[in-house]
């Protein structure tokens, strides 16, 4: 059975994995809809940075499930919670975030403890951190950045995938990419912070040495649609053709499905 991963924009992708569709991070606002992020590099220019690749109808269509991996607005926006179908199933890291998705009146929230089932998919939390160490020493920027979750997706006969979400190269993520999941979903826009050179999210370096850790297929993304986010999709291709890894890496245009 087929394993379907589709960039939307940004962070935003589809999963589809036992024919059952999940929507990941829907930031769902038309182009220049919010201010950038204060405080962070180009946040004169207004989020999202570009539309999305269809019509809002067109990125809901046949969604089962929504998951958050955490409540930033380029991973949830209220264009988003105002416009998605309040029956559907909502997935969200903690009780903060719980509490966040309820205020919009949907009726089916779950908080991802450990391990779900919602059919026939097993969803694994799985450990992430927003930022550096000496990122996270700044009282403030550790309030902002706040929590978040990457997943593991697996069903029987489906190539597995691991959404590593919004987190630098931790020792837990180590951890998890040597179980060489099929599929790894990078949030690779390497997103800067005024004041740090390390990023908040990965970069190429971090896609490189993914690829030495595990044998997973990597499919960038979180590219090019966020204010902060200063790594471009040629500047990422120049660096995997450099480095030999053009059958390892996958880098989507936004609206791009690849099928394993």
């Amino acid at each position: 059975m087929n394993t379907k991963v589709q960039l939307i924009r940004s962070a935003c992708v589809k999963i589809t994995i036992n024919n059952t569709c999940f929507l990941i991070d829907p930031m769902l606002a038309p182009k220049g809809s919010y201010e950038g992020f204060a405080n962070t590099y180009n946040s004169h220019l207004k989020n999202p940075l570009v539309d999305l690749p269809f019509s809002l109808e067109e990125v809901l269509s046949n969604v089962n499930a929504v998951i958050i991996t955490h409540n930033h607005l380029d991973h949830i926006d209220e264009f988003a919670c105002l416009k998605m179908n309040k029956n559907l199933k909502m997935i969200v890291q903690n009780q903060q975030d719980y509490e966040f998705i309820k205020q919009y009146g949907f009726n089916d929230i779950e908080i991802l403890n450990d391990s779900l089932e919602f059919q026939g998919v097993k969803l694994r939390k799985t450990k992430a951190k927003h930022g550096s160490e000496e990122i996270y020493k700044n009282d403030e920027l550790a309030r902002l950045l706040g929590d978040t979750m990457g997943i593991v997706f697996s069903a029987k006969d489906c190539k597995s995938v691991y959404l590593i979400g919004d987190s630098v190269l931790t020792a837990d993520v180590v951890n998890t990419l040597k179980q060489n999941h099929d599929i790894v979903i990078v949030n690779a826009g390497n997103a800067k912070v005024l004041g740090f050179d390390d990023s908040i999210i990965m970069n190429e370096n971090d896609i490189k040495n993914i690829a030495k850790i595990s044998t997973s297929k990597i499919i960038a993304v979180h590219l090019e649609a966020i204010n902060h986010c200063v790594l471009t999709r040629n500047d990422l291709r120049d660096f995997v053709n450099k480095n030999n890894l053009n059958n390892r890496v996958l880098i989507p245009e936004d609206g791009e499905t690849y099928i394993f």
